[in-house]
């Protein structure tokens, strides 16, 4: 009877926690936070949009942007390395130094820096937009990981209650001791955990396969930063078309190739064309408001922050409708693996004990 109200209790927890999962596991993970930060206190590490933010800060309230760096150097959990320090007290250029002693940071700070250094008067602008376009990748990475977090959760579930009903069961009855002894036993609680295994394994696949995009977006986006960055240092249209490959790297070839066409005498508008017919689909809309903007000589920023901002809610759309769309293709291992694991587990030990203390009642 012990067993039996055990085991009710089992169902009962399950039942509220897939009503309640995502608060519950949300405020768990915060409480689990909030009390290693109380017995544990630790620096936290700064992240690299706080940090272009409050550079951007600094230089606004009339900070050189060498004073800033030393500043935010000083501040615990700084993304910058001691060694920067005694370079910029020393009077080293500040490219040299972030590119010295930044080689593994994000990329986008060390670029952001370097740029900020040669933009004079826009150094802030340059940190800003550099943040923001930090910031919305950050939330769309957020937003990718939140698809199959019911998954995720419901099996994390059904493992913890599944397992806890086998240990109470087994403490509590020694039938279900004798039958996890056995050969028939040691087979169930082995298949149990394989299908726990498949399942994990299976909603991870399917989960990784609904959100990973290709990865143009992505180099669009970069694309875009660093032409921003670009113009608000001071860059005309065309400068910043010449100059891009040297930030871009490995995703500059279309560039580099259009930086010279400019160097031997060609116009913005064939170099602009020969983008047009190098770069991805993704790219296209950056050379539609680079000619936009060299036609009409309107801001070519604004044109580019548009397009940043529209290539962003394409993409938000897309995760959005992978998430919408993964909660019903992870039916299937739920199903399939979840729930004989949670079976062979949690339910049919218990049976075994509540049958055996049945047996045994009508045996006296």
């Amino acid at each position: 009877m012990i067993t039996l109200v055990v085991y009710l209790f089992c169902i009962c927890c399950i039942t509220l926690a897939l009503h309640h999962r995502l608060q519950s596991w949300a405020i768990l993970h915060t409480t689990r936070m909030r009390l290693s930060q109380l017995f544990q206190p630790e620096v936290v590490q700064r992240d690299v949009a706080t940090t272009l933010t409050d550079l951007a800060r600094s230089l606004r309230s009339g900070m050189t942007l060498r004073a800033s760096l030393l500043e935010d150097a000083d501040r615990q959990g700084s993304l910058f390395p001691p060694t920067v320090i005694p370079r910029l007290t020393r009077g080293d250029v500040v490219r040299d130094v972030c590119h010295d002693e930044l080689p593994d940071s994000d990329v986008r700070l060390t670029r952001a820096i370097e740029l900020a250094d040669i933009s004079g008067l826009n150094a802030a602008d340059v940190l800003d937009v550099a943040s923001e376009a930090v910031r919305d990748e950050h939330d769309l990475m957020l937003l990718s990981r939140s698809a199959g977090s019911h998954a995720r959760s419901t099996i994390s579930v059904l493992t913890g209650c599944s397992a806890l009903a086998l240990l109470i069961s087994t403490v509590l009855s020694s039938t279900v001791r004798q039958f996890v002894g056995s050969p028939l036993g040691v087979v169930l609680v082995m298949a149990g955990l394989f299908c726990n295994f498949v399942a994990r394994t299976w909603i991870n696949r399917e989960i990784h396969r609904s959100t990973s995009g290709d990865a143009s977006p992505l180099v669009a986006r970069d694309v875009i930063l660093t032409l921003e960055c670009l113009v608000l240092s001071g860059y005309s249209l065309q400068g910043a078309v010449m100059t891009a490959h040297t930030w871009l790297r490995e995703r500059s070839m279309p560039f580099a190739r259009a930086a010279e066409m400019l160097h031997a005498g060609h116009t913005v508008e064939t170099a602009l064309d020969h983008l047009e017919y190098a770069v991805d689909d993704y790219q296209k809309p950056i050379v539609h408001g680079l000619r936009l903007a060299h036609h009409d000589g309107g801001p070519v920023h604004a044109h580019l922050a548009t397009i940043r901002q529209e290539i962003m809610r394409a993409e938000e759309h897309r995760l959005t409708s992978a998430i919408q769309r993964t909660p019903v293709r992870l039916v299937i291992p739920l199903v399939a693996c979840g729930l004989p694991s949670f079976l062979c587990i949690g339910v049919i030990p218990v049976l075994v004990a509540i049958l055996g203390g049945l047996t045994t009642t009508s045996g006296v």
